[in-house]
């Protein structure tokens, strides 16, 4: 079936979702901070909504065929690409959205995704994608298409020579992630399943190993994307979760919004700063330095 895709709009602030829900367009992972942006289909997982089924795995059942052609999206990422391939007929393999259901919101670390058959799917979409930031409402609409086309044909791509040679680059990719790891402090905390927890401070962002790589060092990490000007703060395993309280990460939310500026949240083990909002390497810092104290003060 040909592709009926009409405009996809990206919007770093709810009120510019807002703005194109209005006009009838199917907002996908449109969360900002403790605020998200949803319609009937309520394609998001972030903050309140975080119990919910990840939207491209519903778009590929429940959900398929049901789009219009218009979409406003917070991101782009493997999972917001999946969901609008659904809405718009496009049939994906239920093991390949599992896969990115898990690295979407687990991370890379937890799924060995370069030995998985879709590494030469995973390397081919991240690279469209690199190193681009984008503007509240800006157009993607060709980008998006790009990226469907992708998906199309992601079971062909896992015979592609050329992009299997990238995926044995990895190793040079975690040693550069390494390298962005600037400090680790241990903290021993009153959990006799974990005993102790390694808190890492990256600064960095250009290693495409992210997280894989930081995870390697550290349990809890605040990374500064210097390209991007980004904050993450990001769990390794649901085990840390308690260590914050009841919500995890999210128990701290409401400190970096008062302190910060609003805009900041996520789910129970990954957040991250306002999407319409450049943060300093400082910030970044001082967070660092925040949950470290807030760690000790809770053991």
């Amino acid at each position: 079936m040909a592709l009926k895709l009409k405009h996809v709009v990206v919007a770093l602030k709810p009120e510019t979702a807002e703005k194109y829900v209005k006009e009838g367009y199917i907002p996908i992972e449109t969360s900002y901070g403790t605020r998200s942006v949803t319609d009937a289909f309520r394609l998001d997982h972030h903050g309140e909504l975080s119990g919910l089924v990840n939207p491209a795995k519903r778009a590929r059942k429940e959900l398929f065929c049901k789009g219009n052609g218009t979409y406003v999206v917070s991101h782009l990422d493997l999972d917001t690409v999946l969901t609008i391939a659904g809405l718009e007929c496009i049939k994906v393999d239920p093991d390949l959205a599992d896969v990115v259901s898990i690295l979407d919101i687990h991370g890379p670390h937890v799924v060995e995704w370069e030995k998985t058959r879709w590494a030469p799917f995973f390397v081919a979409f991240w690279k469209i994608f690199e190193r681009i930031v984008f503007k509240d409402g800006e157009d993607v609409t060709e980008l998006v298409e790009k990226a469907l086309e992708l998906v199309k044909k992601a079971k062909k791509l896992e015979r592609s020579k050329r992009l299997k040679r990238e995926i044995w680059n990895l190793g040079s990719e975690i040693k550069k992630g390494l390298n962005e790891v600037v400090d680790v402090k241990t903290i021993e905390v009153d959990d006799p399943e974990i005993e102790r927890v390694k808190i890492g401070l990256v600064i960095g962002g250009e290693s495409k190993a992210g997280f894989k790589a930081y995870y390697k060092k550290a349990d809890i990490v605040v990374a500064y994307n210097r390209q991007l000007k980004k904050i993450s703060i990001a769990l390794k395993s649901d085990k840390f979760v308690n260590l914050f309280g009841p919500k995890g990460l999210l128990e701290i939310v409401d400190y970096l919004n008062v302190t910060y500026g609003s805009g900041w949240g996520g789910r129970e083990t990954i957040i991250g700063s306002p999407r319409d909002k450049e943060v300093t390497e400082q910030v970044a810092r001082e967070i660092y330095d925040y949950i470290v104290g807030y760690l000790l003060k809770q053991d």
